[in-house]
């Protein structure tokens, strides 16, 4: 989550501090993560895609990003359904309970 955790984790694949993926930052041409991570994955040098703790960092954010997105759509899709005859809360997805019933209720 902090926006400064591939610089600080990788600090010889970033020697000089700075540029990683920063969602805010001024670039001429604007990256999401899934492009971030290609770019550095296939560049000329070859040092990220020789790293296996970052090859795995970023499949890791990758998949981290694409789950919270789907949980997003998710809850905007079942506003104002209920659950167990509760009006479906985000406290309800915050409680491990809820959200083991709420799963196995799916998969069932």
């Amino acid at each position: 989550m902090d926006e400064d955790f591939e610089v600080l984790a990788f600090p010889d694949l970033f020697p000089a501090g700075k540029g990683g993926f920063h969602p805010n930052e001024d670039r001429t041409r604007k990256l999401n993560l899934r492009r971030y991570y290609n770019q550095r994955l296939l560049n000329f040098d070859g040092r990220f895609s020789k790293n296996v703790e970052y090859l795995l960092t970023a499949q890791y954010s990758t998949e981290l990003k694409q789950v919270q997105g789907n949980i997003g759509i998710c809850i905007r899709l079942k506003k104002g359904q209920k659950f167990e005859g509760r009006k479906l809360t985000a406290g309800m997805l915050r409680n491990e309970n809820d959200c083991q019933k709420m799963m196995h209720k799916e998969q069932a």
